[in-house]
C-alpha cells in the first residue's frame, strides 16, 4: 500500500472533516496511483491539485456552482491573454513601449526586466501546457508568474507602506499586481473536471494569444491605435453574447481586465489630473471592477445555490 506523502497529507487536512472521513482514503489512493513511478515534482503537483479541490469545496466553488463554471470558461482565455500581454512587453513589434516602462531603471510594464521576462516565460509555458491538454502545470506556471509580478510590485511600493499612504499603495498596485491576481484566482477556482481540453479550446487559446499580442502592441502607441485593446475586448464580449454559453461574455471581460488596467490606467490618471477631478477619486473608482468581481461572484454563487 502506498503511504501518502507529507504534502498530500497536508492537502487532505484542508477538506471539511466529514468529507475527509468519508472520502479521504479514496482520494489518497487515487493520488498515489496517479504518481506511481513519477518524481517529486509530479507528487507536488498532485498534492496541489488535491489542495485546490479541498479549498474549492470549502468555498463552495464546486463543479455544480455558477462561479466555478465561469472560472472554468475563463481559464483558457486567462492563459491566452496573459501570455499575449507578457510576450508583447518583452518582444515589442514597434517602437512603442508598454506603460510604466523606464529604460533608465530597467523596468518593463512596472516590474524589473528580469521579472517581466520570467513572467513571459512562465505564461508561455502555461500556454504550451494548455495547448498540450495539461491543465495542472498550466495553472502552476500561471500562478507562479502572478506571484512574481505581485511580489515585485509590492517591493516597489514598500516605501508607501512605511508612510501608511493607503491610496498610494492602492494606486501603484492597481495598474500592476492586483488585476493580475484576478488571473490567479480564476485559474485556481476552476474545477479540474470542467477545464476543457478539446481541439476547439486549444485553437481558440492560440488565436486569442496572437490577437492579444497584436492588440497590446498597437494599444501601447499614441493616437487612435491606443483604442484597439478596448475595441477588441468589446467586440469579443459582443460576439460571446451570440453564443449559447451565458458564462462566456463575463469570462471574456474578466480575462481581459488586467490588460485594460495596464493599458488605460495611466491615461485615466492623466485625464483626472488635467480635469481637476483628483487622482485619489479616480483610484477609488478604478477599484470598483475588482470589488464587483470579489463581491459579485460569491453572492451569485450563493444565490444560485440557494435557488437550486
Amino acid at each position: 500500500m502506498n503511504v501518502p506523502t507529507r504534502s498530500l497529507r497536508l492537502a487532505l487536512r484542508l477538506y471539511p472533516r466529514d468529507y475527509r472521513d468519508r472520502h479521504g482514503a479514496e482520494i489518497a489512493a487515487v493520488a498515489a496511483d496517479n504518481t506511481t513511478g513519477r518524481g517529486r515534482a509530479a507528487r507536488g503537483l498532485e498534492a496541489a491539485g488535491v489542495a485546490g479541490h479541498a479549498l474549492r469545496l470549502r468555498t463552495g466553488l464546486t463543479s455544480d456552482r455558477p462561479a466555478a463554471r465561469l472560472a472554468a470558461v475563463a481559464a483558457p482565455l486567462v492563459v491566452a491573454v496573459a501570455a499575449g500581454q507578457q510576450l508583447a512587453q518583452v518582444l515589442p513589434l514597434s517602437s512603442a513601449e508598454p506603460p510604466l516602462t523606464f529604460p533608465w531603471t530597467g523596468e518593463i510594464g512596472g516590474v524589473p526586466h528580469t521579472i517581466a521576462l520570467t513572467a513571459a516565460v512562465l505564461w508561455s509555458l502555461s500556454l504550451l501546457s494548455v495547448l498540450a491538454g495539461h491543465w495542472q502545470p498550466a495553472r502552476a506556471a500561471g500562478v507562479l508568474s502572478v506571484l512574481a509580478v505581485l511580489g515585485a510590485r509590492i517591493d516597489y511600493v514598500s516605501h508607501a507602506f512605511a508612510e501608511f499612504d493607503a491610496l498610494l499603495v492602492l494606486h501603484n498596485l492597481l495598474v500592476v499586481g492586483l488585476p493580475q491576481l484576478l488571473w490567479a484566482v480564476l485559474l485556481l477556482s476552476a474545477p479540474r473536471d470542467l477545464l476543457v481540453t478539446s481541439w476547439s479550446t486549444r485553437a481558440c487559446a492560440a488565436v486569442v494569444t496572437v490577437i492579444t499580442f497584436l492588440a497590446a502592441t498597437a494599444g501601447w502607441q499614441e493616437g487612435a491605435l491606443s483604442a484597439i485593446p478596448a475595441v477588441i475586448v468589446a467586440l469579443g464580449a459582443a460576439l460571446a453574447l451570440l453564443t449559447q454559453d451565458r458564462a462566456l461574455p463575463p469570462a471574456v471581460v474578466l480575462a481581459a481586465l488586467p490588460l485594460l488596467f495596464l493599458t488605460y490606467e495611466q491615461t485615466l490618471m492623466g485625464t483626472a489630473g488635467v480635469s481637476g477631478a483628483g487622482q485619489d477619486l479616480v483610484t477609488l473608482l478604478l477599484t470598483l471592477p475588482l470589488l464587483a468581481v470579489a463581491v459579485g461572484l460569491p453572492v451569485l454563487n450563493r444565490r444560485r445555490a440557494d435557488s437550486a
